[in-house]
């Protein structure tokens, strides 16, 4: 039994549960495997007790259940995955129903419907788990409540029983559907939270770019799935930026960094990722296959023609530039792709600012350009 737990934990996902999807899959596989157990089990004690038809009706069951089992953990089609749950919803129902109609033992099986709602909800959702406990409910209100239903039943039940199971059935499917709609809203309510959470906590709150955080995780994720292809590199500095401070306060800082973040943004391809490194530093990681250099250019360009207004002062703030290339199949580190970037930007600053300096990595040797 150990070995059986141990196979049934390796095929669970190893994803967040939060997602959905990823959640109800998971379920699946641990309610198809329980309800095999239990199927099995109670096959065996039918068969035991001489319960015939109950034993054919729950080893059906627990065959449907194996079978939807091996349909979600190996499956890779989205379409036959559907096929496996719509053949045990299917089977559930086509079963709980033959429990009503056989009524073995003493009418007891008829009980096993009541889950029914709960674990239709918890399986299929709202919409359709509110279909499947409706089609189970209306196949046992007539059933019960018609003379055509009546006379397919095998057990005698009493009138009293016949006029209020339906009923009781319906209230599990109303508290199955509360309950299902609060857990809903719940995780809804908990996937916000996160994605505020998250947001804050890999963003910049004044320029709304990437943080330093959340920069070099998406930069690590490029490097593992980079596949050989060509990328760069840039870490931009705000030239004197401490006089602006000094000068026009930080009101005036926190307005010129948010227009050069904008401008950033508006000068690089969706495909690349813009950071503020920190302080007035910023850092571009360029993914594209376009030519970088010239977009580089035009930021220095634009910084040096464009003024940026604050109130009814209009500032030129100029920027230099460190770049780094690296091409295909060239590998390096995010630590080494750092430094020389930053290499070339202390180049840039030393020989007389508002400029770029950008290099090629190579394993052997660099090659250094200066605008």
């Amino acid at each position: 039994m150990k070995k059986v737990f141990d196979w049934l934990l390796s095929k669970l996902p190893e994803t967040h549960l939060e997602d959905d999807d990823t959640r109800i899959h998971t379920q699946f596989i641990i309610v198809f495997f329980v309800l095999s157990i239990v199927s099995s089990f109670m096959t065996f004690l039918n068969y035991l007790t001489s319960w015939n038809r109950l034993a054919q009706l729950t080893l059906l069951l627990a065959i449907v259940c194996l079978i939807s089992l091996i349909i979600e953990v190996y499956a890779k089609s989205r379409a036959v995955i559907i096929t496996g749950r719509i053949l045990f919803a299917s089977t559930t129902c086509a079963v709980f129903l033959a429990f009503a109609i056989v009524g073995e033992p003493e009418g007891f099986s008829i009980l096993w419907s009541l889950l029914l709602p709960t674990c239709g909800f918890f399986l299929f959702r709202r919409k359709y788990g509110s279909i499947i406990g409706f089609v189970l409910f209306t196949l046992l209100a007539i059933l019960f409540w018609t003379p055509f239903g009546n006379s397919f039943l095998m057990y005698g039940y009493t009138t009293t029983f016949k006029q209020r199971f339906p009923i009781l059935y319906f209230s599990f499917f109303i508290i199955g559907y509360i309950f299902e709609f609060v857990r809903f809203k719940t995780q809804q309510a908990l996937a916000e939270l996160k994605d505020e959470y998250e947001q804050l906590y890999n963003h910049d709150m004044l320029t709304g770019l990437y943080n330093r955080y959340g920069f070099n995780s998406t930069f690590n994720e490029f490097l593992k799935n980079r596949n050989g292809h060509k990328y760069a590199f840039a870490i931009i500095d705000l030239d004197f930026f401490k006089k602006v401070n000094d000068t026009y306060g930080h009101q005036a800082g926190d307005a010129i960094l948010t227009e050069v973040a904008k401008r950033i943004k508006e000068g690089i391809c969706p495909h690349c990722i813009a950071s503020r490194w920190g302080g007035e530093e910023f850092a571009i990681l360029f993914t594209c296959e376009e030519d970088v250099e010239s977009r580089c250019k035009a930021m220095v360009e634009r910084q040096r023609t464009d003024p940026i207004k604050f109130g009814d002062v209009e500032l030129i703030i100029k920027l230099s530039m460190g770049i780094i290339f690296i091409p295909k199949d060239e590998d390096a580190d995010m630590i080494e792709v750092v430094k020389m970037a930053d290499d070339n930007l202390y180049e840039a600053k030393h020989t007389g600012r508002d400029k770029y300096v950008y290099s090629e990595y190579s394993k052997f040797k660099k090659f250094v350009a200066k605008d």
